[in-house]
């Protein structure tokens, strides 16, 4: 009997697991979620604008920026090394991360942004536009060690909900 009751309760278990797994796509499933962040499992791109003349005093590099979000975004699979023979900052067919960095003094604003083709049903146009994003601000004091911690902060928010919508079980939804 305690035999059939432990089996009872592991069908149920994961039953419960599977309706889970299921139940999270079917939340993104034609939701604001899924426009926002949808690519059918294409890469991005990544764009970093970087001009502050204050941030030279903490030390932060644009170099630094790039690399610490394009190692999440390969870790993640979702790094889309080229612009197939386009340069940096042209407008392509790829979604794309934008990522804005100011620095004033002793302050700092970060900026994330997904942006991608959009069709606009009512005119029929194509258009490029922002469908995510993420900001943040804060004190750095004289180092950029919390202007990074923010950069893979945003990055890493950026990756899950990308995950939530695009791979939900670990899957590519197509």
């Amino acid at each position: 009997m305690k035999t059939r009751f432990v089996f009872v309760a592991a069908l149920v278990a994961i039953a419960a697991g599977v309706c889970a797994a299921s139940d999270e796509r079917d939340k993104t499933k034609g939701s604001l979620e899924e426009f926002k962040l949808y690519t059918k499992c294409v890469g991005v791109s990544l764009v970093v604008e970087h001009k502050s003349h204050d941030a030279e005093e903490t030390g932060l590099k644009r170099k630094e920026i790039i690399a610490a979000v394009e190692s999440r975004l390969r870790s993640a699979g979702l790094h889309q090394s080229s612009f197939f023979g386009f340069s940096e900052g042209s407008v392509v067919f790829l979604p794309h991360l934008y990522m804005h960095v100011n620095v004033i003094g002793q302050s700092f604003y970060l900026l994330l942004e997904l942006k991608k083709w959009v069709h606009e049903p009512l005119s029929g146009q194509l258009n490029y536009s922002q469908t995510w994003r993420a900001e943040t601000a804060g004190i750095h004091g004289t180092s950029s060690r919390k202007i990074m911690s923010s950069v893979r902060d945003l990055t890493d928010q950026f990756i899950e909900e990308w995950n939530k919508v695009n791979k939900p079980d670990g899957k590519c939804v197509e």
